[in-house]
């Protein structure tokens, strides 16, 4: 048959061409492209063209790389104080929270100083009333003024001291000065004290100045009135 032929000769020319194909090929088929023995790289077109740079190049090549090695610092720097400071901040302000406010250290320290002054009042407010019932004024009269000192505007304390000083006045004729000058301070801070007033009168009967005592009567009777 005709079809015969034409495929018979279509396999021969196939054989053929592959042939050909091999030998022109620049790699053997058992060969690989780590072979020490391939020829192709030893053949004078595929060596490198090493080029021997000058010292004017070098140095330029050198201050690129130099420069690129600045730029690397100053990046890792930066981002190191990017990192550092925020953590820093954060540190001092705990700090400062931790002196400041908590936990109240300030506050603590401020109370435990007023309850101390509290407590030495007391302490001399109690012992002037001791020496107060021995009349012994001069004694009385020195408690009442440490407690005084502690709190300057304490009524009671005042008072006390007041009263030690009229009694040391009209028993030891001392204190008679600050007597008067006490008295009339607290009465011009608390007019219409009843206990003030009597006190006073005490006082100026006990000099004799019968009518400044009795002008001091007069008020108490119409603090009384006016309530």
């Amino acid at each position: 048959m005709g079809g015969e032929g034409s495929i018979l000769g279509m396999i021969i020319s196939y054989r053929e061409n592959m042939q050909k194909r091999r030998k022109k090929s620049m790699f053997a088929r058992d060969r690989k492209f780590d072979s020490e023995d391939i020829a192709i790289y030893n053949h004078l077109k595929y060596k490198l063209d090493v080029k021997k740079l000058s010292e004017e190049e070098l140095k330029i090549y050198r201050d690129k790389i130099a420069g690129y090695n600045k730029k690397i610092k100053r990046r890792q720097i930066a981002i190191l104080l990017a990192i550092i400071i925020p953590i820093s901040a954060g540190i001092y302000g705990l700090a400062q929270l931790v002196i400041v406010k908590g936990p109240n250290t300030v506050e603590i320290k401020d109370q435990t100083a007023i309850q101390k002054k509290r407590e030495d009042f007391v302490f001399y407010i109690n012992d002037g009333d001791q020496w107060a019932e021995q009349q012994k004024w001069k004694n009385a009269i020195y408690q009442y003024e440490n407690a005084i000192k502690l709190f300057p505007n304490d009524y009671m304390g005042n008072y006390r001291l007041a009263r030690a000083y009229v009694n040391d006045c009209r028993s030891n004729n001392k204190s008679c000065d600050k007597a008067l000058d006490l008295l009339n301070l607290l009465i011009s801070k608390s007019p219409k004290k009843v206990s003030l007033h009597e006190l006073r009168a005490e006082y100026y009967i006990s000099l004799g100045l019968i009518e400044y005592a009795d002008a001091d009567y007069e008020i108490i009777e119409k603090i009384n009135e006016s309530r």
